[in-house]
């Protein structure tokens, strides 16, 4: 059998069990095609926290339970981490360092597991994007993101960008240098249809984006002592429950804990747990999908308790424990329905045949909503409307086996294009590269 090695970049911390949902996803993709084409792989996790980072020590812990044979690598530059005011003198050694590591790659130890891998392949989330209406300090942005993919041009890798959220990007400076970028990738493909348009706003041809769901629904469910034990505590039987998350969110305010619109967003939230309680008579499930350990404008507990203390019933259940992708995809399994803003509570749910009700922040919701021809259980974060959450909660209850079939089916389809997304990615860079 022949032997592989495998890069799976962009991997980001596990206290994001959504981040953890696309790992699972995408290690699944890679094993089934691999298996099938008879190739050992050596998989290394290429991690967006540097060595030095305290966050790299943990960003992995839960995706190791579920695959111990794979190994874990940090960023190749430093990342930033503490208080903000070292922000510019961490740019400035980014932007003299990295430079000087691309031209003479053996001045950083870390390259070395770019410089042995046969494939890498950057997995999917939301990161390429900017935030700066000023033009330098947006095209220092695009270096900084897309580092790891200019070295692996310079080393003269095959590189697959697979299934990514792309955008907005503030300035045309930023939309050149990132099209030409990205464009130079052997393999390019967006998540959900808007992305697409986004690269092509770039300048990115059309014909070079291929559109892949998101990786997580390649992920599984997976029944632990853990989580049974935590079921059995709360009470917590099959079709019971319905689960919600909720996020921190800052609207156009630069405090989200003391914006209005984040009170209002709270507020709609209890309230339609509240009907749920009162007219399905279900048991809320308030669930963690990030604690916020590895970025302080993350924690969902926040915005959870508050919801907590508004619906102000016995029939509150909130589970915060660290639970791993598989784990949380076993708990949606059994949950009635879900109203989620967390992205991945809706993709975990569709995953298993639960239907759900997003929360929408972002395109990226509106995008895979959509894909699951599940649009019509969309709420807009800026403005929801409870006469309209309240119907949706109606339909989903009345017509839960029909959806829940409908949804499964669906999930289904888009798991087979993962894995065929990463079949192409085989035929295509393996064949040309002549590499497995």
């Amino acid at each position: 059998m022949k032997k592989l090695n495998v890069v799976l970049g962009d991997c980001y911390h596990d206290s994001d069990k959504g981040g953890g949902g696309i790992i699972s996803g995408a290690l699944v993709a890679i094993k089934e095609v691999c298996q099938e084409r008879e190739i050992e792989p050596q998989i290394t996790l290429l991690y967006r926290f540097s060595q030095d980072d305290p966050r790299f020590a943990t960003a992995s812990r839960l995706t190791k339970e579920l695959f111990p044979e794979v190994s874990v690598a940090p960023a190749l530059l430093s990342t930033l981490h503490g208080p903000h005011i070292f922000w510019a003198l961490w740019a400035i050694k980014a932007l003299i360092l990295g430079p000087l590591t691309l031209l003479f790659p053996s001045l950083n130890s870390q390259t070395a597991v770019l410089k042995e891998a046969d494939l890498i392949i950057l997995k999917g989330g939301h990161f390429y994007r900017t935030w700066s209406k000023n033009p330098l300090l947006d095209a220092i942005a695009i270096y900084l993101l897309t580092y790891n993919i200019l070295f692996a041009y310079r080393l003269g890798k095959p590189l697959a960008v697979l299934s990514h959220s792309f955008g907005p990007f503030q300035t045309p400076l930023s939309k050149r240098l990132f099209g030409w970028i990205i464009s130079k990738a052997s393999y390019l493909s967006t998540r959900e249809e808007i992305s697409k348009t986004i690269l092509q706003s770039c300048a990115v041809p059309g014909d070079k984006i291929n559109v892949t769901p998101d990786l997580a629904f390649a992920a599984f469910a997976k029944e632990t002592d853990r989580i049974k034990q935590i079921m059995l505590v709360q009470g917590l039987k099959e079709n019971s429950y319905i689960i919600v998350t909720a996020r921190p969110w800052f609207f156009s305010a630069s405090n989200w804990k003391e914006s209005q619109a984040y009170e209002a967003y709270t507020n709609a939230l209890a309230e339609l747990c509240r009907y749920t309680i009162e007219t399905k008579g279900k048991t809320i499930v308030l669930v963690v999908q990030n604690d916020g350990a590895h970025s302080k404008k993350e924690p969902d507990i926040l915005p959870l308790k508050a919801i907590q203390s508004k619906i102000a019933r016995q029939e509150v259940v909130l589970i915060e424990d660290d639970l791993n992708a598989a784990e949380l995809i076993y708990l949606y399994q059994r949950a009635f329905f879900t109203l989620g803003t967390r992205l991945h509570s809706c993709i975990f749910s569709f995953t298993v045949g639960t239907p759900c009700i997003a929360v929408a922040y972002t395109h990226k919701a509106d995008g895979i909503m959509k894909m699951m021809e599940a649009a019509e259980f969309v709420l807009d974060i800026n403005n929801i409307d409870l006469q309209r959450g309240k119907a949706m909660i109606d339909t989903l209850s009345n017509s839960r086996p029909e959806l829940s079939q409908r949804y499964y089916q669906r999930a289904g389809q888009l798991r087979a294009e993962v894995i065929n997304a990463m079949h192409t990615i085989f035929m295509k860079i393996y064949t040309v590269h002549k590499i497995g």
